[in-house]
């Protein structure tokens, strides 16, 4: 098949993140974890600082990817929505990487991630 024209994939990909942004604003009161370790205490989890730049597609998924670890440490129910958002962005631009043949850089973040969620019993 033919691909989408360009501005087609940058207003779903919009799209997408406004509603993934409406839903973390919508369950930041109710899960308060999520707003602490996220927005509160950005040293805990550089991995997912709002400020951090991105550079590229790479960059994208795997902030998402860390994202999403957070997402299945938290408490089921509720945020089964953001998580489905968030993997269909993930997976969206994961194919994206892949037609367009680039690279994705594996960072050591992970193990960071998994350790801090697992102490703080998130």
């Amino acid at each position: 098949g033919r691909g989408l024209p360009t501005d087609s994939m940058k207003n779903s990909v919009k799209l997408q993140v406004e509603n993934i942004i409406s839903r973390i604003q919508k369950h930041k009161d109710e899960f308060q974890i999520l707003h602490k370790l996220i927005l509160d205490s950005p040293e805990l989890l550089p991995e997912l600082q709002s400020d951090k730049p991105i550079d590229g597609l790479s960059s994208m998924v795997d902030t998402l990817n860390n994202f999403q670890r957070v997402l299945h440490s938290l408490p089921k129910g509720h945020m089964s929505q953001l998580h489905s958002d968030v993997s269909t962005l993930q997976h969206y631009l994961e194919d994206r990487m892949s037609s367009l043949q680039c690279t994705h850089r594996k960072t050591g973040t992970e193990k960071n991630l998994e350790a801090l969620l697992k102490n703080h019993s998130v």
